[in-house]
């Protein structure tokens, strides 16, 4: 029987590291992230590397999928669709 370990508590992650991942995760671009918090685009890229670090995985395919596993859910709000249409 292998030995065992104590699960892996999860990554303290910020707030806004936790907005770029609900937007990662909605499948938004990096230029649609920058737009919609206000953010250049170097800036979304920064925090997906830091997100990248924290999270263990290595492209935002596996990002994207550690965010469903942890059950962050794309959330629908009215308007959103105008202000994405102008990004």
């Amino acid at each position: 029987m292998p030995p065992h370990h104590p699960p892996t508590p999860p990554p303290h992650l910020s707030k806004r590291e936790e907005e770029v991942l609900q937007l990662i995760v909605e499948a938004r671009s990096p230029k649609q992230i920058a737009f919609r918090l206000g953010l250049s685009p170097h800036t979304v890229a920064r925090y997906k590397a830091t997100l990248y670090l924290k999270l263990g995985v290595h492209n935002t395919a596996e990002l994207m999928l550690w965010g469903f596993r942890k059950r962050i859910r794309r959330q629908t709000v009215a308007g959103r669709q105008e202000e994405e249409r102008v990004a």
